[in-house]
């Protein structure tokens, strides 16, 4: 109604009106219906809403679970946020009429006085929505312990019934998996912070696990029913292989061989978890030393050929134009601000504003987009294939050099020229400079606009 157009404003605050009335028979019809009309229609008015039913706390619970459920459905207006008293009092009735969903609400929602609602589940006892709030306020510690006490008390209430019964009943798997579950919480709480807290604080939680879970298992030790021990071996395993990937393996070994627990001879519950986790700590270390390797290998090997790149000479077979013809330096042709583009394998030269011109290349020519010598480029088009049935490639590094650069370059050359024609050699110093010529022409180096790693890895010689 209230984004049809067909109604009036005093039409609309009629309905309001009326509504508000008649809004205790309204919620006594229809609940869910009734949530639904003023989360669409006029949700301003929820806070009177609650307010008006707050002398039913059951009715208003149902009103405010039929509000926050319609929230989110796809049908209706989500983009409404109750106000965060509105969020806290349904919180204090989930408290009240079902405390199970407190915890997946708070995760859910965030529109709520953290502090007010930390409050609220205290005053009802609801432990695990209390750590959950703890860990949000930062008090980690705090909430690792409460969890910590409930898990101690479900422990010990099952170890004593574990040791008396030779028989798995329902029950007991269901204890089982529920303690199992209190710990992967307190795990989860741990890995969640790990880089939050200290490294001294983030030791303590974890040992602080690990001593309760290793006094269990050796608690379990003369149970006569061998599956429940072998459960709980699992959990230490699962435990032990969670605490390798935040604290190192060391620091782990020693303290389980000085823990007290073991002072009397009974390293042989977790030698085998030892040993596993020895051999898992010589694989990866293993693993990131051929990783190293590798990569120091094939760095290295694209370093020396970007070096050897950067250390070759221009030699442009003209020093004219490939386009316009003119001299690339010539003064009274180049403004002085025009770069000259050389191409390293042809040796083309060419203006940079006449190569810009051919429209034949558009991306930023300091870039390192593929670019080829459009004179090439021509010429290769015409060829034919080769006998072995590969087309030549196109494909062209190319070098940006400043005029003034270029400039310096061609004087030196010209000086070295001149001093040379007055040079004179002798036969011999001829057929050498001739052999130089000729070996100097036929190599070639192959290179490319980005260097890829090679990663096949080399052979090592590991100790």
């Amino acid at each position: 109604m209230s984004g049809d157009e067909q109604y009036s404003e005093a039409e609309r605050e009629e309905v309001e009106k009326t509504a508000m009335e008649h809004l205790q028979l309204l919620v006594s019809t229809d609940t869910s219906a009734t949530a639904r009309l003023v989360l669409m229609d006029f949700p301003h008015c929820l806070p009177d809403v609650t307010h008006k039913l707050r002398r039913t706390p059951e009715t208003l619970y149902k009103f405010l679970e039929g509000i926050f459920n319609q929230r989110l459905s796809s049908s209706v207006r989500n983009d409404f946020i109750p106000p965060s008293q509105v969020s806290e009092l349904y919180i204090d009735l989930l408290c009240r009429f079902n405390c199970t969903r407190v915890l997946a609400f708070l995760k859910m929602n965030e529109h709520y006085r953290v502090d007010e609602a930390l409050k609220i589940v205290r005053k009802y006892k609801i432990l695990d929505a209390t750590a959950h709030l703890l860990e949000i306020v930062g008090e980690v510690k705090e909430a690792f312990d409460l969890i910590m006490s409930v898990w101690k008390k479900k422990m010990l209430e099952a170890n004593e019934r574990f040791s008396q019964t030779t028989s798995v009943t329902q029950d007991l798997k269901n204890a089982v998996t529920k303690n199992n579950s209190i710990m992967v919480a307190m795990v989860e709480l741990c890995e969640r912070n790990a880089y939050r807290l200290a490294e001294s604080s983030r030791e303590d939680l974890w040992f602080m696990l690990l001593n309760e879970m290793i006094s269990h298992v050796h608690a379990s030790k003369n149970w006569p029913n061998k599956p429940l021990r072998h459960t709980y071996q699992d959990m230490l395993s699962k435990l032990l292989n969670s605490m390798t990937s935040y604290l190192s393996l060391p620091t782990i070994v020693m303290k389980v061989l000085t823990d007290e627990a073991y002072s009397s001879g009974n390293f042989k519950d977790v030698k085998g978890l030892i040993m596993g986790m020895l051999e898992t700590y010589n694989y990866e270390e293993t693993l990131h030393k051929t990783t190293n390797h590798i990569l120091f290998h094939d760095v290295r090997n694209s370093f020396v050929q970007l070096h050897t790149m950067s250390q070759r000479g221009l030699s442009p077979d003209s020093t004219n134009c490939a386009i316009c013809s003119r001299q690339a330096l010539a003064a009274q042709h180049n403004s002085g601000k025009d770069n000259v583009v050389v191409f390293r394998s042809c040796g083309h030269l060419f203006h940079e504003s006449c190569i810009r011109s051919t429209a034949i290349i558009h991306a930023d020519l300091t870039s390192d987009s593929d670019l080829f010598c459009p004179l090439c480029n021509n010429r290769a088009s015409s060829k034919k294939p080769t006998s072995d049935g590969v087309k030549p490639s196109l494909s062209r590094k190319m070098t940006i050099v400043r005029k003034d650069t270029f400039t310096r370059a061609a004087m030196k050359q010209k000086q070295i020229k001149q001093e040379g024609d007055d040079i004179e050699l002798d036969p011999q110093q001829l057929a050498n400079l001739r052999q130089i010529r000729h070996q100097s022409s036929s190599f070639t180096l192959e290179q490319s606009d980005s260097p890829e790693l090679n990663l096949a890895p080399p052979p090592l010689n590991i100790t």
